[in-house]
């Protein structure tokens, strides 16, 4: 993702959120929520990775599971319903543990 991507999502954020999630339970939690969220989500998919994707294929999709959740969790740690303009420098950091972990899982696939 670019800085360019990154303003685009902050700009379109509502304040009024941030100051709710902040009120409510505080950005750490919030962030290790959304961690947990994503990389269970991934975890999940890499044990059953090669199921393919179910419903519909459009151009866009991906054919394997563990790709396509992949990107699901990355397009939502930037979506604007969950990104946080205030602790953006977590939702990268989130976004690079996605990418590592995907990562480390192709080696492993690959060398056996």
């Amino acid at each position: 993702l670019t800085l360019t991507c990154v303003r685009h999502c902050c700009s379109n954020f509502d304040k009024n959120s941030i100051s709710f999630m902040t009120k409510k339970w505080g950005l750490n939690v919030y962030i290790q929520i959304r961690f947990q969220e994503m990389a269970s989500r991934l975890e999940k998919a890499l044990h059953c990775p090669f199921e393919e994707v179910e419903g519909k294929l459009s151009d866009e999709s991906f054919r394997v599971a563990a790709i396509q959740t992949l990107w699901q969790c990355l397009l939502r740690c930037w979506d604007k319903d969950v990104f946080l303009p205030a602790i953006a420098h977590r939702f990268w950091k989130l976004t690079l543990q996605l990418l590592s972990r995907y990562s480390s899982w192709l080696s492993t696939v690959q060398t056996s």
